[in-house]
């Protein structure tokens, strides 16, 4: 009974003890230089959209416009966005990335000159138009509705653009369908008629039947899974004799894969140096390559019955059983191929290019029985196809006739590549009309050697872009749209022959100039745009307009001239551009200018968003980013989800820009993680320079070793981020700030300096040392954060106590000057041996930390201030090396105290209820690292284990009573 009540009792005093310690806790924590900052755990988006937004757009766009020498711009030209709907991931992707790049040379002291742009001609808006109820409407009516559609959407898109933080010369936007770009663009199409590079002809050319116009091959993608009719049919051959021997009933057999062309065939095509020859089953008698027959299941039982020679091939003659009276040739071709079909091929010179080549030789006309629709007119097959769709039931009925005469030897389907309009996906067929050409034969292979002068990013864009140049011999500019700039061609009414000469178009861009160009739609007299000179003949307006590539390749005309420089720094868009924008700006510019050089200096290339199972993202799949929804938090599943711009920018920089991109819920929740430890390293810095001043900083040489440390890594980082920006790659810098916050600033130095900002005294040389790196440190943050969160950068700068509230609007106002601090220069000559030391200093903290977690686990240790550490150093000059950290090795480890000797520890630790050790080898020598209980009581102030008697340590009790 005696033991339980002196239990009791010791456990009442124990208690008692206790809650003494802890009221006097709390009266000492007044005394501690806590952290204290207005700058909250988490942002209120909305609202410091609205306090910050401007003065970090706008604002600061116009201020550097006029305070930063134009002789120092950067610019990069903006490819312009198509205005015609509502922005996807891929547009805030392309948008985010320009940005960072603008204010990372605006840090850097360059003038940014970036004018946003709109490509608001073409197919897409005009449907639009015509879907409000102008079917029927003129051409006037049309361009009306579409002009007012491709304005509103232009506004809801500069909007969402704006919401971004894109800092931009928005009131200065240049737009395709504004009257002075359309000027500019007929004035270059004039330098182009003046060179000879513009011609028309009549030819095969990729034709849309949805869209009822011309396309280019830069407008044209490809689908792998297309299926066609894999077609054998033979057409009978006339007089077959060979070697003085005649035979009846022979064939040529031929393969395709558009049956629909077969009313427009003009001749059949063989390859002059392939062996031909008759292979009979008894029954029939084909003409084939004999080095195909093998692979033709349809000639399994066949023999060859006799050789073709070239010469035997190029005297014969076969008729067409659907045009039945007409007598065609055979034709050598060195196209044809002998590795696939029967090494014999059916020619239609108005369906295909190789084919129209071939009838040029040989007089063929361009034959065509197909309109605009993409159906079959009274010409095909004396009319009994009029009407019928050729990729459709035309095509069908072909095959029906061609069947009913014998013709289809075997019909299957398939499965092959085959281009589509790359707006609507729908396939295209190759149809011969008159449409206007740009000769690209002298200006191709001088864009070609100008790449090689600009920096490509990725590298593999230089061959990309290259090779989609060289297979570009002439550019179809026509459109057969009303929504477009028009061509200003006259056409004689009687021979329909064209008027486009520099004279007349410079009459009628001075008309244009006053009317307006809309006013070429409307219902004037025609010859009020005839120059005098041509009025003895009646001339009628063309229809046609120019493609929308060569709208916005005429972009560089909105950029000012620069003396011994290129136009234009940087062109950054989606890959897809290597196919588009970046052939026709370059093309354009050289054509125009005669220049030898690039507009651009440097050309950037970005991947498409996915989905984060790498799936593309489509409606239809319901996987769809809205960048909308990223803003406004609208996907988030809880409260504690992170919304808003600085997360959608994080997104983009965290990135590998230049291949695909995923995004998704879970990804953005990793993102968000970031930004929240961006966010709390900043407050650390902030919450612990509340009293700090300018006068306070300390020198460099006075710093404890530790700060020379972290400037010394701080430079480190700074280079790294450096290297990351200028090579624009965004992700790299993200990875260097969270390694530099993670790695670095909250495993190591925020935790060794903590003590002294919060217990030493308030104006001492330790205190005010930690202080002054954490400035330093702060500003470095800011600089590396900026280009990628301007508005978190922007509310860390405004929540500076009022004692280091700089002067400059933005961190883009101080600039790099400011906000690095000369921290390079500072730690120059001793960078090396710091950042040789921080390894030592971390190898021997990782020893500890690994003792340590022994410690809890055996023997209940709470907090490595209820240790102390012992380091038996053999050698002389690591212990020197050592002794410059002083206290501050103990606060690095986490310990109360450290112990330091040349001699073994073992006496050390011999009084202690237990010790840990661990050795660790560095290039200086040996280390044994001990761990064991502190020997001296908490200190109720600092925490620290230094008490041997009383309440508080010594140093604390100095502060006290200061």
């Amino acid at each position: 009974m005696k033991a339980y009540i002196d239990q009791r009792l010791l456990s009442s005093r124990i208690g008692l003890r206790f809650l003494s310690q802890q009221a006097n806790a709390k009266k000492y924590s007044n005394s501690l230089c806590l952290p204290k900052t207005t700058f909250p755990i988490r942002n209120d988006e909305r609202e410091n959209e609205k306090k910050y937004m401007k003065e970090i757009t706008d604002d600061l766009y116009i201020w550097q416009k006029k305070n930063i020498p134009s002789s120092e711009s950067f610019i990069l030209l903006d490819g312009p966005p198509y205005a015609n709907g509502k922005l996807h991931i891929g547009h805030a992707l392309n948008k985010i990335l320009k940005d960072m790049v603008n204010r990372w040379k605006l840090l850097n002291g360059r003038q940014i000159r970036y004018v946003p742009g709109w490509d608001c001609h073409g197919l897409p808006i005009e449907l639009k138009a015509l879907q409000q109820n102008v079917q029927e409407g003129s051409p006037s009516q049309i361009r009306k509705t579409a002009e007012d559609f491709a304005k509103n959407a232009m506004d809801d898109q500069m909007n969402l653009f704006r919401r971004l933080g894109v800092m931009a010369d928005w009131s200065s936007r240049y737009t395709t369908m504004s009257h002075e770009y359309q000027i500019s663009e007929l004035q270059v199409f004039r330098t182009l008629v003046e060179k000879g590079m513009i011609f028309r002809q009549f030819k095969p050319v990729y034709w849309s039947p949805s869209s009822r116009s011309a396309l280019a091959e830069s407008e044209i993608e490809y689908n792998d899974s297309h299926v066609s009719s894999s077609l054998y049919f033979s057409f009978p051959v006339n007089n077959f004799t060979s070697n003085g021997k005649y035979y009846e009933n022979v064939k040529a057999l031929v393969w395709t894969t558009t049956p629909w062309t077969i009313p427009s065939n003009l001749a059949l095509a063989f390859h002059p140096n392939v062996n031909y020859g008759i292979f009979s089953n008894g029954e029939q008698k084909y003409i084939v390559a004999k080095n195909l027959v093998p692979f033709l299941s349809l000639l399994k039982d066949f023999e060859e019955v006799e050789t073709c020679t070239c010469k035997t091939l190029q005297s014969l003659t076969y008729q067409n059983p659907l045009i039945p009276g007409k007598v065609h040739p055979f034709l050598p071709a060195e196209y044809v191929s002998d590795t696939t079909g029967t090494g014999i091929v059916h020619v239609a010179p108005g369906h295909g290019i190789d084919d129209y080549l071939l009838g040029l030789e040989h007089s063929l006309s361009p034959f065509s029985p197909v309109d605009d629709n993409g159906a079959y007119t009274k010409d095909a097959l004396d009319g009994s196809l009029i009407g019928l769709d050729v990729l459709n039931e035309g095509g069908k009925k072909v095959l029906e006739l061609m069947k009913a005469k014998g013709m289809v030897v075997q019909l299957t389907s398939y499965k092959h590549r085959y281009p589509y309009d790359w707006r609507n996906r729908k396939p295209l067929i190759l149809r011969a009309t008159a449409q206007w050409f740009i000769s690209l034969k002298s200006v191709k292979d001088k864009a070609i050697e100008a790449l090689q002068s600009v920096k490509m990013i990725p590298a593999n864009g230089m061959s990309r872009l290259s090779g989609f140049l060289n297979s570009r011999p002439e550019w179809c500019i026509s459109r057969q749209r009303s929504w477009g700039l028009p061509i200003p061609v006259l056409y004689e009414k009687s021979s329909g022959e064209p008027l486009l000469t520099p004279t007349s178009i410079s009459y009628i861009i001075s008309k244009m100039e006053v009317k307006g160009v809309d006013a070429w739609f409307n219902d004037d007299e025609d010859i009020n745009w005839v120059p005098p000179e041509f009025r003895t003949k009646e001339y009628v307006r063309g229809k046609e307009t120019l493609d929308v590539w060569f709208d916005s390749g005429s972009g560089f005309t909105t950029v000012p001239f620069r003396k011994n420089k290129p136009l234009i720094d940087l062109c950054l868009e989606g890959s897809d551009q290597h196919r588009g924008w970046f052939q026709s700006l370059i093309l354009i510019y050289l054509a125009v200018s005669g220049s030898k050089n690039s507009p651009f200096m440097s050309l950037f290339t970005h991947g498409f968003v996915f989905d984060e199972k790498g799936m593309k993202q489509s409606k239809s799949l319901g996987n769809v980013t809205d960048p909308e929804d990223i803003l406004d938090g609208n996907n988030r599943t809880s409260k504690k989800q992170l919304y808003g711009i600085d997360l959608l920018r994080l997104w983009v920089g965290s990135c590998d820009s230049t291949n695909d991109i995923n995004l998704g819920p879970n990804l953005l929740n990793q993102v968000g993680e970031s930004l929240k430890k961006w966010r709390l390293t900043c407050r650390f810095c902030l919450g612990n320079l509340y009293d700090f001043s300018l006068k306070d900083e300390v020198a460099y040489n006075q710093l404890h070793r530790i700060d020379q440390v972290a400037l010394a890594k701080t430079a480190e980082f700074q280079n790294e981020i450096q290297s990351s920006y200028e090579s624009l790659t965004f992700n790299k810098a993200v990875q260097s700030i969270l390694q530099y916050m993670n790695s670095f600033l909250s495993s190591t130095y925020f935790d060794s300096i903590k003590d002294r900002l919060y217990s030493d005294d308030p104006n001492s040389l330790s205190r005010r040392s930690a202080q002054t790196t954490l400035y330093k440190i702060l500003l470095t943050i800011i600089w590396s954060i900026s280009p990628i969160v301007p508005l978190l950068s922007q509310e860390v700068w405004r929540s500076f106590p009022n004692t280091l509230q700089p002067s400059y609007s933005t961190p883009f106002h101080a600039g790099a000057s400011f906000l690095l601090q000369g921290i390079q220069e500072s730690v120059s000559l001793e960078k090396s041996l710091l950042l040789e030391e921080y390894q030592l200093l971390q190898k021997i903290k990782y020893s500890f930390n690994l003792l340590l977690q022994e410690a809890r686990s055996q023997h209940g240790i709470r907090s490595p201030l209820e240790t102390e550490a012992l380091i038996g150093i053999e050698h002389e000059g690591l212990q020197n090396v050592l002794k410059k950290y002083g206290n501050d090795l103990s606060l690095i480890l986490g310990a109360s105290k450290v112990h330091m000797d040349r001699s073994n520890t073992t006496d050390e630790s011999k009084n202690s209820l237990w010790a840990l050790q661990d050795v660790l080898q560095c290039n200086l020598g040996k280390l044994q690292i001990k761990i064991k209980p502190a020997q001296l009581k908490k200190c109720l102030r600092c925490w620290m284990h230094t008490v041997s008697e009383g309440e508080v340590c010594q140093r604390c009790n100095g502060v006290l009573s200061s």
